[in-house]
């Protein structure tokens, strides 16, 4: 009997986290392995959290992510992938980064060198921005422009402007 309530309890809980990334007005198919991976790939996007800060990072066709973080003078660069995840398992679409083994995550004080995974549910509510393209030319980069500071928020336009990086946007998708 206790089984089948622990059973009810995960099922109520999954249930309860579809339904709330529904309400934030995610697409009805964000919770597909294509959907996700052609959402996150070739695009560049904006999150900010008082863990972290704002931090942007591109995320390429081919499996590589870029990373722009609060505080480093360098690209942090990586891989990321979609897969089927979670608790029960596989139950939602997870996007998963992995950055050098010489990394560190002060916010999880966590060495770098493993995926870490999460319901790609997050970032898709959290992602203030998201723009086609590698419009901060990171594949491209080793050293930073300027150094983002810790606990800014900042836009991306912002951002351009301190790299000093003039052209078009396009259109927001994260609205």
């Amino acid at each position: 009997m206790r089984c089948f309530r622990l059973i009810i309890l995960a099922t109520a809980l999954v249930l309860m986290n579809l339904k709330s990334v529904v309400s934030f007005g995610l697409d009805s198919n964000w919770n597909t392995l294509e959907y996700v991976n052609e959402r996150f790939s070739n695009l560049t996007s904006r999150m900010y959290d008082s863990a972290h800060g704002t931090q942007i990072y591109y995320t390429s066709s081919n499996g590589r992510v870029y990373l722009v973080y609060p505080g480093n003078s360098i690209v942090l660069k990586g891989h990321w992938k979609a897969r089927m995840g979670g608790v029960p398992t596989n139950r939602f679409v997870e996007l998963c980064f992995k950055y050098g083994s010489n990394t560190y995550n002060p916010s999880t004080k966590r060495r770098g060198g493993n995926w870490a995974c999460r319901s790609a549910a997050g970032p898709l509510r959290r992602n203030k921005e998201m723009y086609r393209g590698d419009i901060l030319n990171l594949q491209k980069m080793n050293k930073l422009p300027a150094v983002l500071p810790r606990g800014r928020k900042l836009s991306i336009s912002n951002v351009m402007k301190r790299f000093k990086i003039r052209g078009k946007r396009g259109r927001n998708l994260a609205r």
